[in-house]
């Protein structure tokens, strides 16, 4: 009896351990994320130069990428699987430059690109079970990115920098996301998420010399794939 007893009291006690876990999901989070960001590799083009168009293509390298957010997660489920959040995110990656081509020609680039993100994000956790742990989730986000570059680049045989691709530019940005995060606790969650990110209109200016006068401006877009593990905290 005493045993039947014990058995009935962990019982109890597991439940309401679940039912206090179920019912942290909704309410405000904080969260904490690294990880890569791996930007293609773009053509940076001024149409309207004298004698046709410039095209500067810097080759980017793999780089650290790190943010935060603050967001909040509903109760509420749409279609009795999906549970909507929203958060406002803050992040960053600096990605060096070590190669590329002006006008179809190989040049030997130095220097690197900050890129700062201001993104608004929706996301979508699909829910199947009131005490699950385990939640893939999909999502999206819209903002700013603000993008600074600063390298120099010559050809083979030169012995000092040419030009310099330098200059300062805010974008539209938007991102598609998957991923999936991990309760460990009622409040701590483990997550890991992968995004193909883009800028529009980003432009920058081609120099003459380190940091002479301006020869032309340049436009494209810049995008690339992220991916990141974090952890997320609920109040």
């Amino acid at each position: 009896m005493k045993f039947v007893s014990c058995l009935a009291g962990a019982v109890v006690a597991l439940l309401s351990a679940s039912a206090a876990f179920a019912q942290s999901d909704e309410g405000v989070y904080v969260s904490g994320f690294v990880g890569g960001a791996f930007l293609q590799d773009v053509d940076f083009v001024n149409e309207t130069a004298t004698g046709g168009p410039i095209t500067i293509s810097p080759e980017y390298q793999s780089s650290v990428y790190f943010g935060g957010a603050i967001g909040y997660a509903t109760g509420k489920r749409f279609f009795s699987m999906f549970r909507p959040r929203i958060e406002a995110e803050v992040s960053y990656f600096k990605s060096d430059i070590e190669g590329g081509a002006a006008n179809g020609v190989a040049q030997t680039f130095n220097g690197d690109q900050d890129t700062v993100f201001v993104l608004l994000n929706s996301y979508a956790d699909l829910i199947t079970s009131d005490n699950q742990r385990f939640k893939p989730y999909i999502g999206g986000g819209l903002g700013v990115a603000r993008v600074s570059a600063d390298a120099t680049y010559q050809g083979s045989g030169a012995t000092a920098p040419l030009f310099a691709l330098s200059g300062e530019d805010t974008g539209f940005v938007g991102h598609g996301a998957i991923g999936a995060s991990f309760a460990m606790t009622e409040r701590l969650e483990l997550y890991s998420e992968a995004r193909y990110v883009r800028v529009f209109d980003v432009e920058l200016d081609r120099r003459a010399g380190v940091a002479g006068v301006v020869t032309r401006d340049l436009e494209d877009n810049l995008s690339g794939f992220t991916v990141a593990g974090g952890l997320r905290w609920r109040f």
